[in-house]
């Protein structure tokens, strides 16, 4: 990124995003109110992507959502009951750049790996 100012707040908020767990609860009604009841996370939710760590696939989801608008996930496996167990983060690029092997000089390089 040639900017540095953009790029600090790139850094900023993947880092931020990229380290945050992702959680699900629960709507309860208590009789007077409805109460929110943490569950379990989900295979997924710890390892979204078993090639990557999940800081890495919300770090790479965040930078295709900050630069193109748009995040793919690709679903790898389910469990048998037909939901996601899964998924691979796919590498967003707008139309001009489609079908291109060359990526742009502003836009970062994918890598795989832990």
């Amino acid at each position: 990124m040639r900017i540095p100012t953009i790029s600090r707040a790139r850094d900023l908020h993947a880092g931020l995003i990229s380290t945050t767990p992702l959680r699900h609860y629960r709507q309860e009604w208590n009789g007077t109110e409805l109460e929110e009841l943490p569950l379990p996370p989900e295979s997924w939710m710890l390892r979204p992507d078993r090639r990557t760590s999940l800081a890495h696939t919300l770090a790479w989801t965040f930078d295709d959502l900050y630069f193109y608008g748009v995040a793919y996930w690709h679903i790898d496996a389910r469990y048998s009951t037909g939901f996601p167990s899964s998924m691979e983060s796919e590498p967003s690029r707008p139309s001009s750049e489609r079908g291109s092997r060359v990526s742009s000089s502003s836009s970062p390089t994918r890598t795989t790996g832990s």
